[in-house]
């Protein structure tokens, strides 16, 4: 699911939410008003404004008493090249990144961490792309952190203790 929230002034926002080119939702919001897309949020979907907003991406398990994740998407503008991904919290599960490419072919991104022995190590990983990109996923162990890198911009989206079959 996603909410979208107006800033100063307004904002006419238009939502493809399954990623199909179409705009299904157009709407015009006041300063302060949100506007709630209620799941079905496919890979590469896309809300467009005229004016800034805040967009912030909800998910969960469904009949859930407690899990939920949120998060604020950033921007095109704001995407990069490189992502850097802190070391977790202590506890006895890894965290997830989600690589996106929104580009039409794969993108190689280098994944940098240390190993065992403390030493740093660098896999390439292949990020799919398509018509509405793709995504990889890459696992991070707990206590470690990683440096993400390519040639051209993606996103990187990260969801801490998300190995742990509970949470997850």
């Amino acid at each position: 699911s996603l909410y979208i929230l107006a800033g100063e002034g307004g904002a006419n926002v238009q939502v493809d939410k399954d990623a199909d080119g179409l705009y299904e939702t157009v709407q015009a919001l006041t300063e302060g008003e949100g506007l709630f897309i209620n799941g079905g949020v496919e890979v590469g979907g896309r809300v467009i404004s005229d004016a800034p907003v805040q967009v912030d991406v909800l998910t969960g398990d469904i009949g859930s008493t407690y899990e939920s994740r949120d998060s604020s998407l950033l921007p095109l503008s704001l995407w990069s090249t490189s992502y850097y991904e802190p070391v977790s919290t202590v506890s006895s599960a890894g965290t997830t990144v989600w690589l996106y490419n929104p580009g039409l072919n794969p993108l190689t991104v280098a994944y940098t961490t240390r190993d065992g022995g403390g030493a740093l190590t660098t896999t390439n990983l292949n990020v799919p792309g398509g018509v509405a990109g793709g995504y990889l996923k890459q696992v991070i162990p707990d206590g470690y952190g990683a440096h993400f890198e390519a040639a051209s911009a993606f996103y990187a989206f990260s969801t801490t203790d998300s190995t742990n079959a509970a949470n997850g």
